[in-house]
């Protein structure tokens, strides 16, 4: 129990320092605890949360599905097994499990959030808002409650109600998430002088965030007399993004996000080649079909990056945002873009 515990504590120091040397010392914590008692559940539970971290979900799905057979009552077996099955592929297999850690654990506000998280990820605004309200009815000083539903607002369209609650977040707390947002808003607002100043508080809280200093780089990139520091702060995000494929090579966020930061320094071939890996893992993610239209866009492939933006928006990708990217600014005057920009969208 003791390994077990301790290798659970050193995911988390990983999870909030991003320190690669964590996860070798979770790893063998975890072996450990499996080594003294298999038939305890911890052990188990342990290392399918590791595999979970470092992409190898084949592996966590036996671990996780061995801990809820050692202790039926676990919802954390079960959150973390619908989490592999998510990461698989396996949605529908996903979504009872997390359904089932709620019916394990009813007044947990971590098992509303999961599920919360798995429909915003699905597209399925709708029903991820009722998930993200019981967090905040069950816990209302806690911020993620708050933050998600705002993310859920802003894909809905209902752009002041996520600001509000971005802000009801940093009543809680100073929070680089409820930052980044509050920049990303402004952002897509065209506001890109003003977006600065909340991207480089998120970076100030969460230093090791590859996102966080790319969006401050973007931000620069587009903003007047700011335009000069852009290179550095994407060099920061592309050493922390490369960082986090060394963990987990199939981590799609940080492919396409590489990918992304790459084709915006000049880098094209490493971009093709990165969001290729990214579309391969992941064909119908629209967050990754999102970042293959901006690659391809600055790469001069414009029917690559329109089959892109169309697939990613017949999946459900906020058309508004995609109106207001300025980097795909090149696609606009085409008929394609303006037809696939005014389809009627589907949920993903």
């Amino acid at each position: 129990m003791a390994q077990a515990g301790l290798g659970r504590s050193y995911l988390l120091k990983y999870d909030d320092t991003k320190e690669k040397q964590w996860i070798q010392s979770a790893r063998q914590a975890c072996e450990r605890a499996v080594s003294l008692d298999a038939r305890l559940a911890a052990g188990h539970l342990c290392l399918g949360s590791l595999y979970n971290i470092t992409g190898e979900y084949g592996k966590a799905v036996p671990e996780f599905r061995t801990a809820a057979e050692r202790e039926p009552t676990s919802d954390d077996a079960y959150g973390g097994l619908a989490r592999a099955y998510e990461r698989s592929g396996q949605f529908q297999a996903a979504e009872q499990t997390y359904e089932k850690a709620i019916e394990l654990r009813p007044s947990y506000w971590s098992n509303y959030n999961r599920l919360g998280r798995f429909y915003t990820d699905r597209g399925n605004y709708q029903k991820a808002v009722p998930m993200f309200q019981r967090v905040t009815e069950l816990t209302p000083d806690n911020r993620w409650g708050y933050t998600n539903l705002g993310v859920v607002y802003y894909n809905l369209g209902r752009l002041d109600d996520a600001a509000a609650m971005w802000r009801r977040t940093l009543e809680i707390r100073p929070d680089a998430t409820a930052y980044s947002n509050l920049g990303t808003l402004m952002f897509f607002r065209g506001r890109y002088a003003e977006s600065v100043g909340s991207f480089e508080k998120a970076t100030e809280l969460e230093p090791q965030s590859y996102l966080n200093w790319g969006n401050l780089a973007d931000a620069y990139r587009w903003t007047p007399r700011k335009q000069d520091r852009a290179t550095a702060t994407y060099a920061r995000a592309i050493g922390l993004a490369e960082r986090a494929l060394e963990v987990n090579p199939r981590d799609t966020d940080a492919l396409g996000s590489l990918a992304m930061y790459e084709a915006k320094t000049g880098g094209l071939e490493k971009a093709r080649a990165l969001i290729g890996q990214a579309l391969a893992i992941a064909p119908k993610d629209v967050d990754v079909l999102s970042n293959a239209a901006e690659v391809y866009t600055l790469a001069g492939e414009h029917q690559k990056a329109l089959d892109c933006l169309k697939s990613a928006v017949q999946g459900g990708y906020p058309r508004s945002e995609l109106k207001a990217n300025p980097e795909l600014a090149g696609l606009r005057n085409d008929p394609r873009y303006r037809e696939i920009v005014g389809e009627a969208q589907t949920p993903r």
